[in-house]
């Protein structure tokens, strides 16, 4: 068993062998069904694999190990919402909150799980509390963003949005040691336009670039 988990975790992290790392873990639990890490090593790679379906069964044995681990429970439930199980993903988020109250990523949770739900009112209150907790907090801000600019509040959203560039994962900057622009007017001075996030959204925003470009002297 030790051996295959060994294996497994050595596909893991080559990345692109997410499947065989899987069997690999799996044959370690049939040879050891009492080995909690490769039971946890499965449900982290089929989730990082975003193989959600069968993700499910392995990080719900996980949880149910290790109830206060907010990671896992965290991937539980972005799981049960990519399979479309709402309502399982939000008693599970409420659940976690009960149990770990006053603790900003357990709020965050819930925040996600309303919003999958179309409830604005509901992700708002968790994000405020959220935010009550840790006023700095880059995942709640963000968070929070997201819903103000689906609300239409958009000079307060796009404040918030800005948050985006603290998270971990947060695309770095171009290293041009230029200022960033902040809307004042550019009169005579140079704008750098640069893509940060998917294809679908530098379309969408290419569409306010000619208007940029005739403020500035060069775009």
């Amino acid at each position: 068993a030790t051996a295959f988990f060994n294996l497994g975790n050595a596909l893991r992290a080559r990345r692109e062998r997410w499947s065989e790392a899987a069997r690999a873990y799996r044959r370690a639990l049939e040879l050891e069904p009492t080995l909690d890490q490769a039971g946890i090593a499965l449900a982290t790679t089929l989730f990082e694999a975003e193989q959600h379906a069968e993700a499910i069964g392995p990080l719900s044995a996980a949880c149910a190990k290790r109830p206060d681990d907010g990671q896992m429970v965290a991937r539980l439930v972005q799981s049960l919402l990519a399979c479309g199980r709402q309502q399982e993903a939000a008693d599970l988020a409420r659940q976690h909150r009960e149990r770990h109250p006053g603790e900003v990523s357990a709020e965050r949770l819930v925040a996600v799980t309303a919003l999958y739900g179309g409830d604005a009112h509901g992700a708002r209150e968790a994000l405020a509390a959220a935010l009550r907790l840790a006023p700095n907090d880059a995942a709640a801000r963000n968070a929070l963003a997201m819903l103000l600019l689906a609300n239409g509040e958009f000079a307060e959203g796009w404040d918030a949005y800005e948050a985006r560039l603290e998270l971990p994962d947060s695309p770095p900057p171009p290293r041009t040691g230029a200022p960033c622009w902040n809307g004042e007017p550019l009169r005579d001075r140079v704008l750098l336009v640069t893509a940060e996030q998917g294809l679908g959204d530098e379309i969408m925003f290419a569409s306010i670039v000619p208007e940029v470009a005739a403020s500035a002297r060069h775009c």
